[in-house]
């Protein structure tokens, strides 16, 4: 069996995205869960040491009913990626970890950064995009390449260093998404 990829394929060949994914329902039962949460603290950004904290997004844990609802569409997510980029050579899914809530408000953003190394060595970087109403807060790769999302959206892409990502200020609204990453 031959790879799919050759000389001529491109970064942009793993980025994936999954059209709404999650239900728009379990979207909004997400998203009012997070009411509840009592431990939001600001993302660090460990290349960005001196960058002031409430510039960064919210970010924290989700609870086990949240998990328990996102980490099967993630499964199922994962398996059709494995299948549409990895074959003939699919990697082996050790571990879905559980999944962080991220939530951007007004002049909040994420500084350019690749997921590699910062909790490990992950295989994927898994987001899902639970809100589009909101402007600004773009997802964007190498400062240049925008990834259309909406809500229920899932996006995948290689958590490596080559996979640059970003997410633009937030100007209107709040931007609520959920991230895991595949080991």
């Amino acid at each position: 069996m031959e790879s799919k990829f050759t000389k001529d394929s491109k970064l942009t060949d793993l980025i994936k995205v999954y059209k709404k994914c999650i239900p728009k329902s379990t979207c909004n039962e997400l998203i009012n869960k997070t009411a509840t949460y009592n431990n939001w603290h600001h993302y660090g950004w460990l290349p960005y040491k001196h960058v002031k904290d409430e510039l960064s997004a919210l970010t924290t844990p989700a609870d086990d009913l949240f998990a328990t609802e996102f980490l099967p569409i993630v499964s199922k997510v994962v398996e059709t990626y494995n299948n549409e980029v990895a074959q003939p050579f699919p990697f082996v899914v050790k571990e879905i970890t559980n999944p962080e809530i991220h939530k951007f408000t007004i002049g909040t953003k994420m500084l350019p950064h690749h997921d590699h190394g910062y909790k490990g060595v992950p295989l994927l970087t898994v987001l899902g995009l639970l809100n589009d109403e909101f402007d600004g807060g773009e997802f964007i790769f190498w400062n240049d390449e925008i990834i259309k999302l909406e809500a229920g959206d899932i996006l995948l892409f290689p958590s490596m260093f080559a996979y640059t990502h970003q997410i633009s200020p937030i100007t209107k609204g709040n931007r609520y998404s959920v991230i895991s990453w595949i080991f």
